[in-house]
């Protein structure tokens, strides 16, 4: 059996270290040259910062709408995707304070369409991300919306009455559910009596004079001075991405960042709203096993630029966001774009020229023994998405993987390694006599670390994969997906998907591919009788195809 435990990488030298300067006040003109890709014909770009109280800069980038040549404003508004979440908490905080809302209680005393699982859903859970309820756009993706028709507040409800099982016993793990701030928005309905645009406006957006921001939640409404969504397209050009939005709750918030910078003042000291209520939704989250979160209510408790933040991002189509406040710095700031900036990098480039007169956060790099790196190749499985290959490739350690780009590992001075991606590290898990048995995995989004197995790859026989063949419905997405084996492979598509997918063998009746995890399910016979899909990183787990007989 083998023993878990941790260890430091061995054999490692240090490189780089870091340093850092206070500084006082922001630099325009620095600020400014982070912000030079934003070409006036390209998809653009707001930015804040908040400093002492005051607005020390805000300033425009690229285009609001490519087609027509109007270029973004500080006035610009933009869809701010899940930054939505902080003012769907907020609006249940000041409803529970008012006694209208128990946070404690079953959301079903609200919204007794939720299925009963057997286990209670608080409300504390859908704002934690611990209600186990799977996430509605990884359903979406998995019945066969592509995002190009409309995504609407209805067919999102009836996705969660269709649900029949949930990813885990709520108030057990964290795992990030867009579908539980839709549900929180129609508890805001169901209470109050106002729409979650009507209560927020009257509530937060006004008072705070906040004029630029509201829920949008009607798709066919005008809005002036609205920026439109663009992506990368073939060659690097811009094109448009489609945002067929008419839900809110986790998403559809339309603002600035000059606005954001206003909330972000109230929110590290608050003068217009109650201040117990804005202190209650920064206090961090546990499971019931008292294991700690890093998330309150609609926010990210964390560290950026080396100073400790509250904030939250934001990611829908092009649309890109990030809402950084520093409480001990006096510090806001706020980002918001098109075009699938970098957003959060940005914020914290710029957070750090704030804070720190500087344009990065230098993290100490090192040099492991390469008995490191070959101990560390190999294949590897968790229980929440697909696996990773880690190959030794010219004195690098490359990850392969199916939910991410390839990328060289980098070595850190406090005993972890990364793939360049902020906030994702790994910690290695030794067992007996010091062999690799497998890596810890800690993002910053919920604060706990998910366990990467070491693992052979067992390829199945022809044979094998021949009894695999069939089709698979599931009445919880209304679909049903064709298992085939095709040039060797199992291959599953559906009326909706028609381009197969292509799953790969990574353990014992286990399969990975880019669009979700497939494993079997077998009767005591070993005869398969049903397929399990996980999805997105957790967010859709054990989701249950049913084999059709034939």
């Amino acid at each position: 059996m083998v023993r878990w435990m941790r260890a430091p990488l061995l054999g490692m030298t240090l490189t780089l270290a870091a340093s850092a300067t206070a500084q006082a006040a922001v630099d325009p003109a620095r600020l400014d040259r982070l912000f030079t890709a934003f070409a006036k014909d390209g998809p653009g770009l707001s930015v804040a910062v908040s400093q002492g109280g005051k607005t020390t800069y805000s300033r425009a980038f690229g285009a609001a709408d490519i087609e027509h040549g109007d270029p973004a404003t500080p006035q610009t508004r933009f869809h701010a995707a899940s930054i939505s979440k902080e003012f769907t908490a907020l609006a249940i905080a000041m409803l529970a304070a008012e006694g209208k809302v128990d946070l404690d209680a079953d959301i079903r005393r609200y919204l007794p369409y939720v299925p009963d699982f057997g286990a209670t859903i608080t409300v504390l859970d859908l704002l934690h991300h611990t209600s186990g309820l799977r996430d509605q756009w990884s359903l979406f993706t998995l019945s066969g919306n592509d995002g190009q028709g409309m995504r609407r507040q209805g067919v999102v409800l009836e996705m969660v009455r269709r649900q029949t099982a949930l990813n885990f016993a709520p108030g057990t793990q964290f795992s990030y559910s867009n579908t539980g701030y839709t549900l929180l928005a129609e508890i805001v309905k169901a209470t109050s009596g106002r729409t979650l645009r009507e209560f927020t406006t009257e509530r937060i957006f006004q008072p705070l004079g906040m004029e630029r921001t509201f829920f949008y939640d009607n798709a066919r409404e005008l809005v002036p001075g609205r920026a439109s969504s663009y992506a990368p397209g073939q060659g690097g050009a811009p094109e448009l991405a489609r945002l067929n939005f008419e839900t809110v709750g986790a998403t559809s918030l339309l603002t600035t960042a000059e606005d954001l910078a206003i909330w972000g003042r109230e929110l590290m000291n608050p003068k217009i709203l109650d201040p117990k209520i804005i202190a209650r939704m920064k206090v961090p989250g546990r499971l019931k096993d008292d294991t700690p979160i890093n998330y309150g209510l609609g926010l990210l408790i964390g560290e950026d630029a080396g100073h400790r933040s509250i904030g939250h991002g934001g990611s829908d189509a092009g649309f890109r966001s990030a809402f950084l406040t520093f409480p001990d710095d006096d510090t806001v700031v706020a980002l918001v774009a098109s075009g699938q900036a970098p957003a959060n990098d940005l914020a914290v480039g710029a957070a750090d020229l704030a804070l720190n007169s500087r344009t990065s956060v230098a993290r100490p790099i090192v040099t492991p023994a390469p008995a490191v790196l070959t101990a560390l190749a190999g294949d590897y499985v968790n229980d929440w998405r697909t696996g990773m290959r880690l190959e030794l490739r010219d004195g690098a350690l490359v990850r392969h993987a199916f939910d991410a780009p390839e990328a060289k590992a980098v070595f850190r001075a406090n005993d972890r390694f990364d793939f360049g991606a902020a906030g994702t590290s790994y910690r290695v898990i030794y067992g007996p006599n010091r062999q690799v048995a497998g890596l810890e995995e800690t993002t910053r989004w919920g604060g706990h670390g998910l366990v990467h197995r070491r693992a052979t790859i067992e390829a199945p026989s022809p044979t094998e994969l021949a009894a695999l063949a069939g089709s698979y419905r599931s009445e919880e997405l209304d679909l049903t997906y064709e298992l085939r084996v095709r040039d060797g492979r199992l291959a599953m598509n559906s009326l909706r998907h028609p381009d197969p997918v292509v799953f790969l063998p990574s353990a014992k009746d286990m399969f990975d591919s880019s669009f979700a995890r497939l494993k079997v399910r077998r009767d005591p016979s070993g005869r398969p009788v049903a397929i399990l899909l996980d999805a997105s990183g957790g967010r859709i787990l054990n989701l249950a195809l049913a084999r059709l007989e034939d």
